[in-house]
């Protein structure tokens, strides 16, 4: 069985984004419909990160993702993010092809952000961004955003780190023509805003009603885990929240701090069996799923055998 490295993986998804965001809008269809399943994400912890397995089916494909997410490896110059996704075919059990799983996992998030943002956005028009993180994931996200919205004018940036945001803002002016400026708060950077990205392991709400401008709408990235959490509680307030999987985000998402709200899943929206949420004020609880994986890890196979 071959095994794809980080390079290789991430030559057959640079320049794919339009494909990928698809990809995920096809996997959420047929999940809403019966066609994908999977079970939420197990976590195994330490005491310096956790290890997460997530095994899915997505018709003839399935699989399953072994990943470790430890955040203080940057101190040793480390990835934060290891992993294997391995794929069967779902007919026979036989092995069809393992590859690391850094990289496609950043890519499936940002196009799921993307894919969110499509649907959520109040009148589906989005000019200014506003990401809370610099780090590789935000630099992923705006691949997609523009990928997804052409007349992106206005990019607004924060980071506890000047260096992570200056970094990112100088990519950003080499990869686009929009205004780019980095806040000193987030209150500076989402004032008259269309789409706030949250990217940061915060375990503390930082973004709520007295920092938030409105109207608005948020993707919520950066709790993934249980004990992680980027928004306090007065948000809810004003926002209609949509969840990526129920039990998952109950768990290990925003969803896990305020478990009696409602709720429509990001499936129901895409297949318009809930209706109305792009005219409110909205708020995407992104856990990262099962099916994304599986859907980009056939994605990239398929790429795979077409090259070779």
């Amino acid at each position: 069985m071959q095994h794809l490295s980080e390079s290789q993986v991430a030559s057959y998804l640079e320049g794919n984004e339009k494909r990928i965001i698809q990809q995920m809008e096809d996997v959420f269809r047929d999940y809403h419909n019966g066609g994908a399943k999977m079970i939420p994400k197990t976590y195994l912890s330490t005491d310096k990160g956790d290890f997460r397995a997530m095994p899915a089916q997505w018709g003839d494909v399935s699989g399953i993702k072994w990943v470790s997410v430890f955040p203080k490896n940057h101190t040793l110059k480390l990835p934060t993010i290891h992993g294997t996704l391995l794929l069967n075919n779902s007919r026979t059990g036989q092995s069809i092809i393992s590859m690391d799983c850094a990289t496609l996992t950043a890519y499936r998030t940002a196009a799921v952000s993307a894919l969110a943002a499509k649907y959520l956005t109040i009148n589906s028009t989005v000019r200014t961004l506003t990401f809370i993180g610099c780090g590789y994931q935000a630099k992923l996200h705006m691949l997609m955003y523009a990928a997804m919205f052409p007349n992106i004018e206005h990019i607004k940036l924060y980071d506890k780190s000047s260096a992570r945001g200056n970094k990112f803002k100088q990519w950003l002016q080499f990869e686009t023509d929009a205004k780019c400026d980095i806040y000193e708060s987030v209150q500076s950077a989402c004032i008259c805003t269309d789409v706030i990205t949250t990217l940061t392991p915060s375990i503390e709400g930082y973004l709520g009603l007295d920092e938030i401008e409105h109207p608005f709408h948020i993707n919520a990235v950066g709790a993934d885990a249980a004990g992680k959490r980027e928004l306090k509680d007065d948000i809810w307030k004003e926002s209609a929240l949509v969840v990526d999987d129920p039990v998952q985000a109950s768990h290990s998402g925003e969803l896990q701090y305020n478990k009696e709200l409602p709720y429509a899943t990001l499936a129901d929206i895409i297949t318009d069996r809930v209706t109305g949420y792009s005219h409110k004020q909205t708020i995407f609880d992104s856990t990262g799923l099962a099916i994304e994986d599986i859907a980009i890890g056939k994605l990239i196979h398929e790429e795979h055998h077409q090259r070779n």
